[in-house]
Order: C-alpha cells, then structure tokens, then sequence
C-alpha cells in the first residue's frame, strides 16, 4: 500500500533499532491473520522464543508429552490456561486429543523450550467453533514443553527393550499349572517393567493398559490364557499377513 501522506516525524525521529522492533512487532501481528502472500494462513506459524542447548531428541508424532500453555484470541483475550489447572497438559501427539495445529506446532521441540504457535481455523476449531472458542477463530497458543516420552507403534500397549524371553509362556505361568489368570498376567507384566525389560504405553492407567492386554491375549474370554491363546503382536502381525497374501 502506498502511504495516505508524509511519513510520520516522530518516526523519523527514533531510533534505527527501535524503528525496527516496531517494523517485527507489526509484522509479527500480521502474520496471525494472513499468510506472507497476504491469503488466509494456511499452516501453523512457529516462533521459538527459548531453545535449550541440550536437547537429546525432539518431539515425534507417537510421543506423549506433558506441557504448559496460555491460549489467546489475536485481540490478546484469553481462551484457556493450563496454568489455571496446576498441572500440564497431557497428550500423545497423532491420537487425536488435541487440535491438529498442537498435533503440528509440538513437534521438534526439545524439552524445556518455548514457543510460540499461531494456528489457523481448519487447523483448530473450524467454523464452528468449540466451547469458549467462536467459529472461524485463529488462535495463539505460547506453549513451553515439560517433558516428553517415546511412543509406541500403533496398535501396541507393551514393548520389551529387546527381544521377549524365550519361553514367554513358561515364565508368565508362575505357579507352572498350564494357565495364566489376570493376577500372574499382571505380576508378570509389571515385573518386566520394573526391570527394565520392557514398557508400557505411556501417558495411560497402567492396571488399564495391563487389564486390556490381558482380554487380547484371553481369546475366549474364559478368565485365562493358554499357551495356545498366547501371541506376541508382531506374530499376529505377521499372520495376518501370510492370511492376505
């Protein structure tokens, strides 16, 4: 656009450094409504404010990650506050509990970062809105991250470190009587944790996360499993392969 008149003489008058702030500021508003092309933003806008010097690895889609944020309208108005609740927020990145412009904005950063993250309506509530939130509204999130954990491959609820024991059945049916209950499952399970051996899938009840493994496993739902009954996931997976091809 071309200026209506003489450029302004108190703007003359500042200081370079300070002129240039100024010049960020506003185009650092501008961006929340637009895209540098000047049509509607259509991809989350990331500024980093603090970047850690020791980060061992950025967040990945799968990872669950706890973290603080104050969201805002681009009038400044507050939305929500995690800060108002006394604890982070909680989500594993890709499973659909939060707004996909976070799914977007909370990947690669390192823990202890903080960023800022404009998120534009079809990345967050579309036209209709949500609870708090009016249609069609572009939001700003400031988000520092607490920490992060490595996800698990889809489907999963337990990894081993390395490979399973070798007779798995024979080592999950402690009283040696050729069936397993959900109290030896258990047992089991949560040994394998506690020794390093193996993990759960982050971010979930563990006496959940166990109590469905166990109904997989108990594939006649009789209150056991069998030696029989018993496969690894990525045995089922490989099944279910040969079956297709």
């Amino acid at each position: 656009m071309f200026p209506a008149g003489p450029p302004s003489h108190s703007l003359l008058r500042l200081p370079l450094l300070q002129l240039l702030l100024l010049v960020v500021q506003a185009v650092g508003r501008g961006l929340g409504r637009a895209s540098p092309a000047g049509g509607p933003l259509e991809d989350v806008v990331i500024e980093r404010y603090h970047i850690p010097r020791a980060c061992p690895r950025e967040v990945q889609m799968g990872d669950f990650v706890r973290y603080h944020y104050n969201g805002t309208f681009e009038d400044g108005k507050k939305f929500d506050s995690r800060h108002d609740y006394g604890a982070p927020q909680e989500a594993t990145l890709g499973a659909n509990k939060v707004i996909e412009g976070l799914d977007t904005g909370l990947q690669g950063m390192c823990v202890g970062e903080r960023r800022q993250l404009i998120v534009p309506p079809h990345l967050a509530h579309g036209e209709s809105g949500a609870r708090g939130v009016p249609g069609s509204a572009v939001l700003l999130f400031e988000v520092e991250l607490v920490s992060r954990e490595d996800g698990l491959p889809t489907g999963y609820l337990f990894v081993w470190h390395k490979d399973p024991p070798a007779n798995l059945f024979e080592d999950m049916d402690l009283n040696k009587d050729g069936e397993v209950p959900p109290e030896e499952f258990s047992t089991f399970i949560k040994a394998q944790v506690s020794e390093g051996k193996g993990r759960l899938m982050p971010g979930q009840d563990p006496e959940k996360t166990i109590g469905d493994m166990f109904q997989n496993q108990d594939r006649n739902q009789d209150g056991k499993i069998t030696v029989d009954e018993l496969k690894l996931k990525s045995d089922e997976d490989e099944e279910r392969v040969h079956e297709e091809l």
